[in-house]
């Protein structure tokens, strides 16, 4: 038995989350779209312009979107996603946490929302999108990757920021643990995280209402399953998609980090360093972002 089995079978406590009435009437837009192995809650918005898409990064859901999503509704067609197994999107029983799992399910529902898209994902979103452009190029116009490493590092960074004591890293005992303390985590990481202290308590506010209502956060099962012992790490074909590398200076989870690491990805990114801001460049000075992006489409670089 996999050990994802715990947040991926019917009676698992996440599968609850697909049935919250709270998610589905939230924000206006949202609706559910079924993939082979998750069920996505997707937030939708703007007409005409280029599609944009976003990935919530947990603790986050889509909801943290708001400041982004309003401005750039106004010009773009804006997505925004709940990753498989965090927020409101559920995992199937099929859904395995693995990189290709994250990677097939994205390619999936991007293929059913048309495209193509400018795909902004931050975090570990950044790995499942670097390799959609290469292996479906067709789905990806742009790529503004945030906040991510090269994948040597972000598994060290995962193992002295994220999981010091190696708890969450352990089978079955990881998810007893992440059910246990869910609520708990986004205490430290926002503070840690975030650029500017007066963002952590509306950030904290709207991660605990999500959870409140049934959200999820599987963050054990992605850790086992991307960084765990004996598993390999992940090949990152080359893409020539137009991109950057992006960068909020201010995060303190990533003070020792090489952050130009990320150009082991995509080496012909535009690399770009914006200060005042954490670990959501775009949510946390979305005025700036809203800038950036507009030139990016315009110039391709």
């Amino acid at each position: 038995m996999h050990p994802s089995l715990l947040d991926t079978h019917p009676f698992s406590p996440v599968q609850s989350a697909r049935l919250s009435e709270w998610a589905r009437a939230s924000r206006p837009g949202v609706r559910y779209v079924e993939t082979d192995a998750v069920h996505f809650r997707i937030r939708e918005g703007g007409t005409g312009g280029p599609a944009v898409v976003f990935f919530a990064d947990g603790p986050n859901a889509l909801e943290h979107h708001d400041p982004v999503f309003e401005r750039l509704t106004q010009w773009a067609q804006v997505i925004l996603v709940d990753p498989p197994g965090f927020g409101f999107s559920a995992p199937k029983p099929n859904f395995d946490f693995t990189l290709p799992a994250f990677t097939d399910s994205y390619t999936q529902l991007l293929s059913s929302l048309g495209g193509p898209f400018v795909l902004c994902p931050t975090c570990t979103n950044v790995y499942p999108c670097a390799q959609i452009a290469a292996k479906k190029p067709e789905l990806v116009s742009h790529l503004i990757m945030m906040q991510a490493l090269e994948w040597e590092q972000e598994k060290i960074w995962t193992g002295k920021i994220i999981d010091p004591a190696g708890d969450l890293g352990r089978p079955f005992l990881g998810q007893e643990q992440n059910y246990r303390t869910r609520a708990e985590i986004p205490k430290t990481w926002y503070p840690m995280a975030l650029g500017a202290p007066e963002l952590a308590e509306p950030f904290l506010k709207q991660s605990c209402e999500c959870l409140a209502h049934g959200g999820s956060f599987c963050l054990a099962s992605l850790i086992q399953s991307w960084f765990g012992p004996g598993i390999d790490d992940p090949s990152f074909p080359a893409f020539t998609q137009p991109a950057l590398a992006v960068w909020g200076m201010n995060d303190r989870s990533h003070r020792r980090s090489d952050k130009r690491s990320l150009l082991k990805i995509a080496p012909h990114a535009r690399y770009i360093e914006h200060e005042g801001v954490g670990h959501f460049p775009e949510i946390e000075d979305p005025a700036w972002f809203d800038v950036l992006l507009k030139n990016f489409v315009r110039d391709g670089a």
